[in-house]
C-alpha cells in the first residue's frame, strides 16, 4: 500500500516509501532487469531492505519516493547525494520491469527534478548511466539532461567493464522550458 502522496506528475504520483514497500523494494532491487542496469551486484533480503527503509532512504541528504501508477507501486525515484552548501544533487531511479514502456520512470524523473529545481534550491542535477543503458539514456534526454561526459570503464556490471555516462542539466536550463508546468 503506497504512503502518502508527495508530487504528482501527469500520469503517476511520487508517495512516501512505507513498510508495506518493503517487498515490492526487495523484489524490484533483486531482479536482474533492475539490478544490472543500476549496477546492483549485491542480493537484499526483507531485513536489509528494512534497514535501508529505515536508515538511508530517511536520511536528510536524499529524498527517495516510490512511483505509483493506478495505485500501484511501480519504481523509485531518487535525488541523492544532495549537497545544499553547492545546491547539487544526483537523480537516480529505477522502474519495475512489467513498468517498463509506459512512461512512468520519464513522468517520474520530470517530476523530481521539478522539485529538486523549485522547492530544493537545487542548481545542478547530474545522473549516471551504464553505457549499455540505452533506454535510461533515452528517458534522461528526453526530460531535458544532456550528455557531458563519459567515465571510461567505470563499472564492472555482468562480467565486464562498462563506461559510464555522466547527464546533467541546471535550473538555468530547466526552469524557463518548465515555467508553465
Amino acid at each position: 500500500m503506497p504512503g502518502a502522496t508527495f508530487l504528482s506528475g501527469e500520469t503517476v504520483d511520487l508517495c512516501t516509501l512505507e513498510e508495506d514497500d518493503i517487498e515490492f523494494l526487495r523484489d524490484g532491487i533483486n531482479d536482474p532487469a533492475v539490478r544490472v542496469p543500476i549496477g546492483n551486484h549485491t542480493p537484499y533480503n526483507l531485513d536489509e531492505q528494512r534497514d535501508w527503509l529505515e536508515n538511508v532512504a530517511s536520511g536528510d541528504d536524499e529524498v527517495n519516493l516510490c512511483i505509483v501508477a493506478d495505485g500501484e507501486p511501480v519504481g523509485v525515484v531518487t535525488i541523492a547525494e544532495i549537497e545544499e552548501t553547492h545546491g547539487t544533487a544526483e537523480l537516480g531511479y529505477w522502474v519495475a520491469p512489467e513498468h517498463h514502456r509506459n512512461g512512468y520512470g520519464s513522468d517520474a524523473a520530470r517530476t523530481m527534478v521539478e522539485y529538486a529545481f523549485r522547492e530544493r534550491r537545487i542548481r545542478s542535477l547530474m545522473a549516471c548511466v551504464f553505457a549499455f543503458n540505452e533506454a535510461s539514456a533515452g528517458l534522461l534526454e528526453s526530460v531535458g539532461f544532456e550528455r557531458t561526459g563519459t567515465w571510461p570503464e567505470w563499472v564492472f556490471v555482468d562480467g565486464e567493464h562498462h563506461d559510464v555516462w555522466l547527464y546533467t542539466v541546471t535550473a538555468d536550463e530547466w526552469l524557463p522550458e518548465h515555467a508553465g508546468e
